[in-house]
């Protein structure tokens, strides 16, 4: 057998390790062969008669398809055989059954396809391209949108998102993660200013109208005043029938009027 020394990976005698044969009988004088599954060059060994002869001495393998035999070739029925043994190459891998570790980096420029469980221990990083995990989540990396069919979560790691509407109340915040509004009454205006809302309702609560009085038979207002009310749209004048128990704050504005009746 071949001396196995100077390979890297395992032993060539290994099972594992796929050996390509090939023999010859040649017939007459014979200089040049055809090995028939290809070879690396550095990996490929020839034997005449048994013998295993030398690179660059007794024949020259270069192409990885064909190698010639020196010295005036192979003489009329010598019994040629051709070893190629094939180099490992984590380019060449198309199957691995067991664990497959990486020590370094993985640059894949082609697609990816992964059916099992994947972890990821801190980031994934796409140069180019785009990732796709299932039918549900995209990754563009030109332009850093995820898009997916749903997001879960409270969102307290992201920057940059709203996750409700701020509401004040005369300026002070009182709570966040309202996603409706129900306005209640008559006479309410909003005014937009950049990303805020002004919100400006005469009664409050509607508890107190703020509109002006078409001709009616009956009017009613609740007895009770139990929200803090701000009486301040310019040009306004306010009234309630009596009696009332003020149970609130009133803030009537500078100009403005509250007459109880």
């Amino acid at each position: 057998m071949a001396d196995k020394t100077g390979y890297i990976g395992r032993n060539p005698g290994d099972g594992n390790v796929t050996v390509a044969r090939q023999s010859y009988s040649s017939s007459g004088i014979t200089t040049d062969f055809t090995f028939s599954s290809g070879y690396t060059p550095g990996y490929f060994d020839v034997y005449i008669n048994g013998v295993k002869m030398i690179e660059g001495s007794d024949y020259t393998s270069s192409d990885g398809s064909t190698f010639s035999i020196l010295n005036g070739g192979a003489a009329d029925g010598d019994s040629l055989e051709a070893v190629a043994f094939k180099a490992f190459s984590v380019g060449n891998v198309n199957n691995a059954s067991s664990d497959f570790n990486v020590g370094g980096n993985l640059s894949v420029t082609g697609t990816s396809t992964l059916t099992g469980n994947t972890t990821v221990g801190s980031a994934i990083t796409l140069s180019s391209s785009t990732a796709l995990v299932g039918s549900a989540i995209t990754l563009t990396a030109s332009t850093g949108i995820v898009s997916a069919t749903a997001f879960y979560g409270d969102g307290s790691n992201l920057s940059n998102i709203i996750s409700g509407v701020g509401i004040n109340s005369g300026g002070t915040n009182i709570g966040y993660g309202v996603t409706t509004l129900n306005f209640v009454g008559s006479g309410t205006t909003i005014e937009v200013s950049g990303t805020t809302a002004n919100i400006s309702a005469g009664g409050g609560g509607g508890a107190i109208g703020t509109t002006g009085i078409t001709t009616q038979t009956i009017f009613s207002n609740p007895n009770t005043i139990s929200e803090d009310q701000m009486l301040t749209v310019p040009g306004s004048n306010y009234g309630v029938f009596g009696p009332v128990s003020v149970g609130a704050a009133v803030t009537v504005g500078a100009g403005n009027t509250f007459v109880i009746v």
